[in-house]
């Protein structure tokens, strides 16, 4: 039998990697865009997801997993291994008018998959840019792609116009139904697998791009902030592994794990080892037996692309998380009594407070939602991750985030957004 690789994102972005072999599991990487911390029935009851549920409890349940705060920079780090401030993607995400997309001299997760003999599959959103062939899926390493290239899809029928609209659109609850949306085509997918009879030969990794988008009704309490900020909402993803080789059952890890750990993690999963030039680590051994995770510290991100407001930057090392200059718009926490409520109207989290030079200091063991800045009171551990930051700032490849480029039309392409422009 064939084994496979597949990525879904979800929006899903779903990857299926298969390989010759019949030691090695197919592995299923599922990428759930802007998912929130709270946007799970196994942390939240109001939200219906009973096929993720049952998955992550049949696994183990990540509860330090971290990605970068927007969409491309943390599927950069999955597919290459590296901190986005090395590949110039550190600021926001692509947008399709821009003439950027992935380095294409970095390898791809898919790429080096291939090599051991795995088929690839993508499935969803890509949103690495597709500006010329060479950046999109199935030059990236992938034998298909079926999905889209920009970083949202409208899910309504727009054929119909002029009607009056009978519809409560209030966004929590599109948002929480199209959470439960996924859970559904997740729930076909491990039908398919069992129909297939390769579920238990199947390994399952779950996690989100970044936290949940505040002004889309993303769900991040208790934590601070949400996507886009550096604060743990925006930064400290729903996670979880199951399947083939994972021995623990109904278990919440702590170890620290990053976007950036994926790549050579799914790889030595996969049997293969990866470049030790890596940022990543290979947590494979940690995750499968739940023993220590392998890493200490890593970066949040590092993006000074607009010196207007000073940039930002932020590292945690052990317990302590330092954030260095603004850390994003959506500064406050959702309240216990969440529904109802809109932290996008909260004043209190929207206010454009003077951040810029300001430093802040967490210790995330004692306090995970950041409530207690110690930067004054612990100046020498200020001082200690500070001189760590710069040594990473001194690897930042600068921002390429082109202007909006008018080649890209989709007038131009039949009405599509299409590559080939530059």
């Amino acid at each position: 039998m064939e084994t496979f690789a597949s990525f879904i994102t979800c929006s899903i972005f779903v990857h299926f990697l298969l390989c010759v072999s019949a030691k090695p599991p197919h592995i299923l990487f599922i990428v759930a865009d802007d998912l929130g911390w709270n946007d799970v029935g196994f942390r939240n009851p109001d939200v219906l997801t009973p096929n993720i549920d049952k998955l992550a409890r049949s696994g183990m349940i990540l509860n330090s997993s971290y990605v970068m705060p927007v969409c491309t920079p943390s599927r950069n780090s999955f597919m290459t291994g590296h901190y986005a401030f090395k590949s110039g993607l550190q600021h926001l995400a692509i947008n399709p008018q821009q003439a950027t997309c992935a380095p294409l001299n970095y390898t791809f997760l898919p790429q080096k998959l291939k090599e051991l003999g795995y088929a690839t599959h993508a499935i969803g959103k890509w949103h690495l840019g597709f500006c010329k062939w060479e950046c999109t899926p199935t030059y990236r390493g992938f034998d298909t792609f079926f999905g889209f290239y920009n970083d949202q899809e409208d899910y309504y029928t727009l054929s119909v116009a002029g009607g009056k609209d009978f519809r409560d659109n209030k966004v929590p609850v599109n948002a929480t139904g199209m959470v439960t949306a996924m859970d559904e085509a997740i729930g076909n997918i491990t039908k398919a697998l069992k129909t297939k009879g390769i579920f238990n030969d199947t390994l399952i990794i779950f996690t989100t791009d970044n936290g949940g988008a505040v002004k889309f009704a993303g769900n991040n309490y208790p934590l601070r902030g949400g996507k886009a900020t550096l604060f743990e909402g925006g930064t400290r993803a729903t996670a979880f592994v199951t399947g083939a080789g994972i021995q623990k059952f109904n278990y919440e890890y702590s170890g620290l794990i990053h976007a950036v750990d994926w790549m050579p993690t799914v790889l030595s999963a996969a049997g293969g080892t990866a470049d030790s030039k890596l940022d990543g680590i290979d947590q494979w051994d940690s995750l499968r037996t739940a023993r220590e995770s392998k890493r200490n510290e890593f970066i949040y991100n590092i993006d000074d692309f607009r010196p207007e407001i000073g940039g930002h930057a932020a590292i945690r090392i052990g317990d302590y998380k330092l954030i260095d200059g603004y850390p994003g718009l959506h500064q406050g926490w959702y309240k216990p009594d969440h529904v109802g409520y809109d932290l996008n109207e909260d004043v209190s989290t929207n206010c454009m407070r003077p951040f810029f030079d300001k430093m802040m200091l967490f210790n995330l063991q004692d306090d995970p939602n950041e409530h207690v800045d110690l930067s004054r009171k612990h100046p020498d551990i200020v001082k200690k991750l500070k001189s760590r930051l710069e040594y990473y700032h001194n690897q930042i490849v600068p921002a390429n985030f082109p202007k909006n480029s008018a080649s890209s039309a989709p007038t131009s392409y039949g009405g599509f957004w299409s590559p080939g422009w530059c």
